[in-house]
């Protein structure tokens, strides 16, 4: 049996090696947020976004409202933070039923490794009334600070087509919320029989469909 066995291994090298197999470590540690909650949700919304204005992730996940996530807590994959590469702010949020009734942040340092534990505490359904996700800083106690309020407030707080990710549009609106308008979907042309010197406000706007997909 034995000699069967060594057969066998120095038979599956050889293929393995005529085939160009390679074996290599990770190149990091992959993260795991562990996501609790002091009350009942139905989903969670996880989305980091980097100094920048970037997003390193919109994730999404629906869950069954009679699990306790102190007792089962939501675990979600962050990849392996190097590659993040500057400390990202991670809004994690609990929707119930569409409405936002929890919400954590933090900061993440591209060092951290392993799990990573946050608490979901509650929160007043009116700092998200068009259940969008993105937080109507103009209701006191919603924002705690000014870093929170840039990197997720909503520019349109009556506008659940309007937020902090979501897709633009050649709408001549900030769709998502980044102070710019139509960025990158939009073409101008201009009518070939006009003049050369023809002022700006004569182009035509030609939507060139959205920047992007949300998760």
């Amino acid at each position: 049996m034995r000699g069967f066995l060594v057969t066998f291994i120095a038979a599956l090298c050889l293929a393995c090696v005529s085939a160009g197999c390679s074996y290599g470590a990770p190149e990091g540690e992959r993260s795991l947020l562990s996501v609790q909650s002091e009350t009942s949700v139905d989903s969670v919304r996880v989305l980091a976004r980097g100094p920048e204005g970037d997003f390193a992730l919109d994730e999404r996940v629906a869950l069954n409202p009679l699990r306790d996530l102190n007792v089962t807590p939501l675990g979600v994959d962050l990849g392996v933070l190097s590659a993040w590469e500057t400390e990202t702010l991670i809004q994690v949020s609990g929707h119930l039923e569409g409405a936002l009734v929890a919400l954590a942040h933090l900061t993440i340092n591209p060092s951290s490794q392993g799990v990573i534990e946050v608490t979901l505490r509650a929160v007043s359904a009116e700092c998200d009334l068009d259940a969008d996700a993105a937080l109507d800083c103009e209701r006191p106690g919603c924002c705690p600070d000014a870093q929170i309020e840039t990197a997720f407030g909503d520019c349109a707080p009556d506008a659940p087509e309007r937020f902090p990710n979501a897709i633009e549009r050649c709408n001549e609106v900030d769709d998502d919320c980044d102070e710019r308008i139509d960025e990158g979907v939009c073409l101008s042309t201009s009518d070939t029989s006009t003049e050369s010197d023809a002022k700006a406000d004569d182009a035509v706007l030609v939507d060139v469909g959205p920047t992007h997909d949300v998760p």
